[in-house]
């Protein structure tokens, strides 16, 4: 049997003054009722690349989870809403206004105000610290972790050749195991009907001409077989050189 935790209760002028503080603060918050957005701070547009609170105010959350994380976090909010005790401090992605994705750390704590339920969390930017020299070049363990946990298909590569990809890449080009893949060029994985266009983006990060950008293109499956997908791809700057950090993910597209 599960146990429960009794949420804090708070009268409405502290509250208040939570949220005055929270304007401030050099990282994301956001407050949650019922899966709906009651506040975020400037912090947090930026983070998402938002411009104004208006086009968050009063949105589904979910909004700013990638789609295949959606189902997970709805359920731990879920859960932690009921009063059973869930993660309160773990690394995620976020899903940009551009739709590319960010890691992000969440700090999330709930509290009562004159009976109403709150999620208040904390959201902190970790793509320097994943995308430093440091971090990548002995991928310390929480952002290992975070790459292979991630529910989206997520490769580290340098001079366009695999370093590291999760089960979920590993699974959407068909291929068993990272043995099979790791050192190899990311060629491999380049539908023809796109592959001139990436590998002159891929030549253009490597030489520094972008940190970052979204694009639309095809992927090769081991089959043989060509499928739409939709890169996310940051340059990484290694110590002895640079690299690129990809996100990808099926895309349909419209007849």
């Amino acid at each position: 049997m599960s146990s429960t935790t009794a949420h804090p209760k708070i009268d409405f002028s502290v509250y208040l003054k939570i949220l005055r503080g929270l304007d401030n603060l050099p990282m994301g918050a956001i407050l949650i009722k019922d899966s709906l957005i009651y506040y975020v701070n400037r912090k947090l547009l930026d983070l998402f690349q938002y411009a104004d609170k208006s086009e968050l105010l009063g949105t589904m959350v979910e909004n700013l989870r990638p789609e295949k994380l959606r189902k997970k976090l709805a359920k731990r909010a879920s859960r932690r809403e009921q009063g059973i005790p869930q993660p309160e401090n773990y690394i995620s992605m976020g899903r940009l206004q551009d739709g590319s994705y960010k890691p992000i750390q969440v700090n999330a704590t709930r509290f009562e105000i004159e009976g109403n339920g709150f999620t208040l969390a904390y959201l902190t930017d970790l793509s320097q610290d994943f995308e430093s020299s440091r971090i990548i070049g002995i991928l310390e363990s929480k952002f290992r972790d975070a790459i292979e946990y991630s529910p989206i298909a997520t490769s580290v590569t340098k001079d366009s050749r695999i370093l590291m990809a999760n089960l979920v890449y590993i699974d959407l080009f068909g291929y068993d195991s990272i043995e099979e893949i790791r050192g190899e060029h990311t060629s491999i994985f380049h539908g023809a009907k796109s592959r001139k266009i990436i590998e002159e983006k891929v030549k253009r990060r490597e030489e520094g001409e972008f940190t970052v950008e979204t694009y639309d293109a095809y992927g090769l499956h081991r089959n043989g077989s060509e499928f739409p997908i939709r890169v996310t791809a940051k340059r990484i700057d290694f110590e002895d050189g640079i690299g690129i950090l990809s996100y990808i993910e099926k895309r349909v597209e419209e007849n």
